[in-house]
């Protein structure tokens, strides 16, 4: 839980800036009146809030419920600390923070896109690359015989991952070799997966270790728990 502190703090840091231009921006086009300090203080409260209870209640009611209980929490303590700093109508509060969140939501894809870099495919591989469409490790050999199908099937990880899978669909793909991402939906929160990186994603079954593991024509491989699972490509 500790080490997951400062990644929350960067991760608010960075939302408050975000959501403070969005505020600003809203407020300068309907030339409300404001003090700086009082929008800070409003965007970086919004922006802890939003985290801190997306990480508790997503660890104790999922990712399901923690998002339909935390962003109308959010909502509304955004809207009362704006009417607040403003001292404007309720109609202008409202539609200051509404369009203000949605400013924020386009400006934080704005900023994955450009954490992203080139991602143009790589045209020129190198001579000694391995061909792309042959695995990288030896296929696993199913068993032949129908018991040890079924001892392998009902076994707890493999249950526990395929329990996870029924939250899991792909909302992206971005094929470039290496450095392909894969938009992972959980619900109505989407994770981005880089290839071969772990993530903590948080299903109705509980926090699990997925990694993005493979991408092929119609369909990636995502490692549940180590536990290989294929999830179709829209």
């Amino acid at each position: 839980m500790l080490s997951t502190v400062p990644a929350l703090l960067i991760e608010s840091a960075v939302q408050t800036v975000v959501l403070l231009a969005a505020f600003w921006i809203m407020i300068k086009i309907q030339k409300l009146d404001y003090h700086f300090p009082g929008l800070l203080g409003t965007a970086a409260l919004v922006a802890a809030l939003d985290r801190i209870l997306d990480a508790v209640l997503g660890h104790f009611l999922g990712s399901y419920f923690s998002s339909s209980i935390s962003a109308p929490i959010v909502v509304i303590v955004g809207m009362m600390c704006i009417a607040k700093v403003t001292r404007a109508d309720r109609v202008d509060v409202i539609f200051t923070v509404g369009v203000g969140y949605a400013l924020w939501f386009v400006m934080n894809l704005w900023l994955l896109g450009a954490l992203m870099g080139d991602l143009r495919p790589d045209l020129h591989p190198d001579a000694g690359a391995v061909n792309a469409t042959e695995p990288d490790h030896a296929p696993i050999v199913a068993p032949t015989n129908r018991a040890a199908k079924k001892a392998a099937a009902s076994s707890p990880a493999v249950k526990a991952a395929n329990n996870a899978a029924k939250d899991l669909a792909v909302k992206g793909l971005i094929r470039n070799g290496s450095k392909s991402v894969l938009m992972l939906g959980v619900g109505t929160k989407i994770y981005t997966l880089y290839l071969h990186e772990k993530a903590t994603v948080q299903t109705r079954e509980g926090s699990r270790f997925m990694q993005f593991e493979d991408a092929d024509t119609n369909s990636v491989t995502v490692l549940v728990d180590e536990t290989p699972v294929k999830l179709t490509v829209p």
